[in-house]
């Protein structure tokens, strides 16, 4: 606070310091090779809705249940969300999602301070996010976590949706505001841009969700929710922009899609259901929780998880073995 409050010039260099993107060497610094190596199998190799029990080791393996262990939750957020940046055809195929694993590590926080933390980690990409020089792919875990979420989770695009909005206006203060509003706007401009999503209308034009938290949206999002039959007023706009100041929505500048319109595989191909499971019916278990029977995928070994080289101690085996070893997963 002392910083923002000094001068001008003392919060022109803050936010070109806050602009500085972090070098991934560093976020993956945070993670020991073995728990690299495990979460990268989770989200390589294991289908959507069998990853429960690979989850369940993951917690166990490295204490994240624990009040200690919780603290590196949001490493693993930043890890996912700016190191590893799956190629198109692991997009489009049915194993774990990035924005599956995001939400599974939001729903294992158990404190407030944590929570806090995590969603921070999810969207601090965003903040002051410039398209010319950030990657759309930090950004769109996130993005594809909201939309995915509605309507069978609206607990979680409700609850990001709107510390989305917060950070935009109160994470840097109102010396920061302007930036971060203008940075918040540029990441979601840029998902639709590069056709990560439709549109925020999925957001914005859905019923379930508060109206006062969709107007908001429609307001500071405005020309990003197309196909809303609700436009968004002039009123509205004024009001959440009052303490803007300048310009009170960057313009949109379209951009050619350089990836796939959207991380589903096509229908027919070899994984055709929706990795987050929306076309499976009515269900009240969460994409994140995977499924209930264990899972077909393969026996986990040293040789399965690539470089860097998982240990192969006896208790590393032992907690990567399946339960029951092999003959259980043939149905012997």
């Amino acid at each position: 606070n002392d910083i923002l409050d000094d001068s001008k010039q003392a919060c022109g260099d803050l936010m070109d310091l806050l602009s500085v993107k972090t070098p991934p060497a560093v976020l993956a610094s945070r993670l020991t090779p073995d728990m690299e190596a495990q979460l990268m199998f989770i989200m390589g190799h294991v289908k959507m809705g069998e990853q429960a029990r690979y989850q369940k080791w993951f917690m166990t393996r490295w204490g994240l249940s624990s009040p200690e262990g919780e603290s590196l939750i949001a490493d693993l957020v930043r890890f996912i969300c700016c190191v590893y940046h799956p190629p198109n055809e692991v997009i489009r195929s049915n194993v774990v999602q990035r924005w599956a694993a995001v939400g599974w590590l939001l729903k294992c926080a158990k404190t407030a301070t944590c929570i806090a933390n995590i969603k921070l980690a999810i969207f601090y990409d965003w903040i002051f996010f410039t398209p010319r020089l950030d990657s759309v792919m930090n950004v769109e875990p996130a993005a594809l976590l909201i939309t995915r979420s509605i309507p069978k989770w609206l607990d979680i695009a409700v609850d990001l949706t709107e510390f989305m909005l917060a950070v935009a206006d109160e994470w840097g203060g109102a010396a920061l505001q302007a930036r971060c509003r203008k940075g918040i706007f540029n990441a979601a401009a840029e998902c639709v841009n590069r056709r990560v999503i439709q549109s925020w209308a999925q957001v914005s034009a859905c019923p379930q969700i508060n109206p006062a938290l969709r107007t908001r949206l429609r307001a500071q999002l405005k020309g990003l929710c197309k196909g809303d039959p609700d436009p968004v007023s002039q009123e509205d706009t004024d009001l959440y922009a009052s303490s803007h100041h300048g310009p009170p929505f960057p313009p949109v500048t379209p951009a050619a899609s350089s990836r796939p319109e959207s991380p589903n595989p096509p229908a027919g191909g070899a994984g055709a259901a929706s990795p987050g499971g929306a076309e499976k019916g009515p269900s009240s278990r969460s994409p994140f929780d995977g499924a209930s029977t264990p899972p077909t995928a393969p026996v986990m070994g040293p040789g399965d998880f690539g470089s860097p080289p998982i240990s192969t101690s006896p208790l590393a085996l032992a907690l990567l073995a399946p339960e029951g070893g092999a003959d259980e997963e043939m149905g012997a």
